[in-house]
């Protein structure tokens, strides 16, 4: 049977029309992905490869439409047919483009579980149905746990669609089409898909060549990576400090050998900070690990801090995986304080994604009321959430809701201020005298601005005394280029300092836009 060959000229073109049918998609996708990953350069980096790959799976899937036509027309095989048929070459053809110039492959693993709101309309037209693969890609790429992996998470998706696209073609309706075009090749630069592979579903094997348990192959918990946050950090808040400190003593007084804790029924395992933006939740949470990190290190306890992971939709799926991590936590080995932000943005409330949401929510209450899981005392949870009012009721009566509400005066403002400029003041780059900070507490009490408004202004002293790199040989080690900088900083460094005026124009400027933001509701 003669090859299909999808000339140069025919991909590149129709790649090029996929990103232009697709651009409201992949404008969403670019904010989503870009704020995902912190609004830096790998972000960036990670969203170009999602593009790229749109445009290559698009390019091929458009491509087939002619040529299919043409050798369809002895075996008679209906539309949706060949959408899967298109939808599998196009899945194998960008996986092979995404492995060209890796060292070493992984071997998949193909699981029998697709993720529970996996679908691809078939029954309308080529287009809808590019679309809904498509759609699923960029969810994938949002999911990815960091910029790094979502090469590694675009070739489970394929991995996935080949998967589902074959199972389909394999159905009584579809199966003696499927005879017909299995032996069929396509081929084009840098890429060859011989035939219709059979999916088998195994287990992978471990070193030692044996099949290993589920549990070997789970994603599992994620470690939280502790930036430390001081008491004195926490400006505002009191009361959460209060709630925070009175809960992790009594967690820490957990037997590791026993496996008990004696204030296992009176202290709360379940707390979520709740408030806007910019108030300092997260900052809180990463206090409490702090200060339990402090006592674990004082009594050589062996602490894990980590985050619940509700991401991970392929291989095991979501429900055996978060199965998982609720049966490491109730073990019993290590107390845990488990880290969960946004949690409203978690567990999903929309009707389309019911069934997915109702089987998070029945395990997440099984885990807190018992039944398949014994608490010995062992974990906090700790959560946040800037809508609760989103998170569902049964979800939602489980924590103890501690509303955050961030620095409300104008002390505990100059106090955030003060706290995000204190680097720069100890390494010379923010200069402001005791009068300026007079000055400016009397300009913060017309200011009514967040903690995130305070970081984000501090921010702009960093982002300018960085701008001395530009001024720095780049063949120095490390010891000569902190002299270099301490030199010009004593010399010259009046490019790279702030100082008031530049706090002064910063508060002002957020005080504007903050009043503009009000007048457009008006």
């Amino acid at each position: 049977m003669e090859p299909i060959v999808l000339e140069d000229y025919l991909l590149n073109a129709n790649a090029e029309s996929t990103i232009y049918e697709l651009k409201p998609l992949l404008d969403n996708l670019k904010i989503n992905l870009v704020e995902r990953f912190s609004k830096n350069s790998d972000s960036i980096t990670a969203y170009d490869l999602v593009e790229k790959t749109i445009k290559r799976y698009g390019g091929v899937y458009k491509s087939l439409e002619s040529p299919l036509k043409k050798v369809n027309i002895e075996r008679l095989a209906p539309d949706e047919f060949l959408r899967l048929y298109m939808t599998y070459v196009s899945s194998e053809a960008s996986k092979q483009l995404l492995s060209n110039g890796d060292t070493m492959l992984k071997k998949m693993v193909y699981s029998s579980k697709v993720p529970l709101d996996f679908k691809l309309t078939l029954e309308t037209t080529n287009h809808r149905t590019l679309v809904d693969a498509v759609e699923h890609l960029a969810n994938t790429a949002i999911r990815s746990s960091s910029p790094y992996k979502v090469k590694d998470y675009l070739k489970n998706y394929f991995d996935l669609l080949s998967m589902y696209s074959v199972n389909k073609m394999e159905s009584p309706l579809f199966s003696k089409y499927k005879s017909l075009f299995e032996e069929l090749s396509v081929e084009g630069r840098n890429f060859k898909v011989e035939g219709i592979k059979k999916i088998e579903f195994r287990k992978p094997q471990n070193d030692n060549g044996k099949d290993p348990t589920g549990d070997e192959y789970t994603k599992g918990l994620e470690e939280f990576v502790l930036e430390p946050v001081g008491k004195d950090e926490i400006v505002g808040n009191e009361d959460g400090i209060s709630l925070l400190e009175r809960q992790i003593q009594c967690l820490m007084t957990y037997d590791v050998k026993e496996k008990r804790n004696p204030f296992k029924n009176q202290f709360k395992q379940f707390l979520l900070f709740a408030g806007k933006k910019g108030t300092g939740k997260t900052m809180l949470a990463r206090y409490g690990m702090t200060f339990a990190r402090e006592i674990a290190v004082n009594y050589k306890i062996p602490l894990s801090l980590v985050k619940l992971e509700f991401e991970d939709r392929y291989q095991d799926g979501p429900i055996l995986n978060l199965q998982h991590q609720f049966k490491q936590i109730s073990s019993g080995n290590n107390p845990y304080i488990v880290f969960i932000d946004e949690i409203d943005k978690k567990i999903p409330s929309d009707d389309d994604r019911k069934g997915y949401r109702d089987a998070i929510l029945r395990e997440f209450l099984k885990f807190r009321g018992g039944g398949d899981y014994i608490n010995k005392g062992n974990y906090v949870l700790i959560g946040t959430s800037n809508e609760p009012n989103r998170i569902h009721p049964p979800i939602l009566d489980v924590f103890e809701v501690e509303e955050i509400r961030g620095p409300r005066t104008p002390e505990q403002r100059l106090q955030v201020l003060y706290n995000n400029l204190k680097l720069g003041i100890q390494q010379g780059y923010v200069r402001l005298s005791q009068s300026d900070w007079r000055e400016i507490a009397d300009l913060l009490k017309d200011c009514d601005l967040s903690g995130r408004d305070l970081f984000n202004i501090a921010s702009s002293s960093v982002q300018k005394y960085i701008d001395i790199a530009k001024r720095l040989p780049k063949n120095l080690s490390a010891t000569e280029t902190e002299k270099l900088i301490k030199k010009i900083m004593h010399d010259d460094g009046v490019e790279f300092t702030t100082n008031k005026k530049e706090v002064f124009k910063a508060l002002k400027d957020f005080e504007n836009v903050q009043r503009t933001k009000e007048l457009s509701f008006v």
